[in-house]
């Protein structure tokens, strides 16, 4: 499986407060990204344990991720856009980390993102294997540039 997620050293589009610069926000979801792959891990090494090889290679990109791709066996794709929300986000208080503080803020919800389904066909000039094709050549060109 290979992942191409947003970097974790600057600062994306979103998640992010609205009305002021708050790293609350910002340190949520780094929490966040550290926790997926630490559960991951987790889940490759239960696979192993059963005897099923797996291999996980993440690519850390300067960009804030627009929408979801999943490519299974290289003949299926589902794809979904993330839309921009206003939402408020809890974090700890400043000076009070035992309370959270809703901020305001804008952020997308990767479960809410409505997936389409896409394969790719033999006849590769249908809507569906051009499709298919296009997403393939963006994620291995934006593999093949950011990789470290």
């Amino acid at each position: 499986m290979r992942m191409l997620l947003p970097w974790t050293t600057e600062r994306l589009a979103y998640p992010r407060a609205v009305h002021a610069e708050d790293p609350r926000i910002w340190e949520r979801w780094r929490a966040m990204v550290r926790e997926n792959g630490r559960r991951l891990e987790e889940l490759k090494a239960g696979f192993l344990g059963l005897g099923v090889e797996t291999s996980v290679d993440i690519q850390h990109i300067p960009m804030t991720p627009q929408f979801k791709l999943y490519v299974i066996n290289d003949e299926h794709m589902l794809f979904g856009p993330y839309s921009v929300l206003r939402r408020t986000i809890k974090v700890p208080r400043e000076g009070r980390p035992d309370e959270d503080e809703a901020v305001d803020s804008l952020d997308v919800l990767g479960l809410g993102a409505t997936l389409s389904y896409h394969r790719l066909e033999a006849d590769d000039r249908t809507h569906d294997s051009v499709f298919f094709e296009s997403m393939r050549e963006w994620f291995t060109s934006t593999w093949c540039h950011f990789h470290a």
